[in-house]
């Protein structure tokens, strides 16, 4: 497993299990990854034959949230990197299509240290599809240490309420249970 789902695992008062990460890549070079599946290391994969079918990877997935739904109440399930990659769509299993198939409330998150949140919180709904749309209730601003108009500007163009902003924490040190 990842160490940020161990470490949620354990903040949530459960026991981390590998369907809280059922798909890991372990980069080994610029376009290479071990790809772990279940806990399991199923080989190494230049970036493009990971990419040519992804039949194995998406059962698993699948099938790790539907045992993770039979038992929890909350799933959060966390994407990564941009929703709204259109060149990754067709491909993707962590963002919006997992958002449609577990029909999760889809809370879209900037994190404005980065720079741009503006601009990537709307492009992002712009580029999403109207059926991945509707699956966003929320936007949220992550590392805010801003201007506070700045989560009334991105709901009026979105048409999504900013549930807030999370403020900017210096030397925040995150560690696991066993550290």
């Amino acid at each position: 497993m990842g160490r940020a789902q161990v470490v949620q695992a354990q903040t949530a008062g459960v026991e981390p299990h590998t369907d809280m990460n059922p798909v890991l890549l372990k980069p080994e070079a610029d376009s290479r990854s071990q790809v772990v599946i279940n806990g399991k290391a199923v080989g190494s994969f230049e970036a493009r034959k990971y990419w040519v079918d992804q039949t194995e990877v998406w059962t698993a997935v699948t099938e790790a949230y539907d045992r993770l739904a039979s038992q929890y109440d909350v799933i959060v399930l966390e994407g990564a990197g941009s929703p709204a990659e259109v060149n990754l769509r067709d491909r993707d299993i962590v963002n919006m299509r997992m958002a449609a198939y577990a029909q999760a409330s889809v809370i879209l998150v900037g994190d404005i240290d980065r720079g741009g949140v503006f601009a990537s919180l709307l492009g992002t709904m712009e580029l999403l599809t109207p059926n991945e749309r509707s699956l966003v209730k929320a936007t949220l601003i992550n590392r805010f240490r801003g201007d506070l108009a700045l989560p009334e500007l991105i709901a009026e163009r979105t048409r999504v309420p900013v549930l807030g902003v999370v403020p900017f924490v210096y030397d925040l040190q995150i560690k696991t249970k066993t550290e």
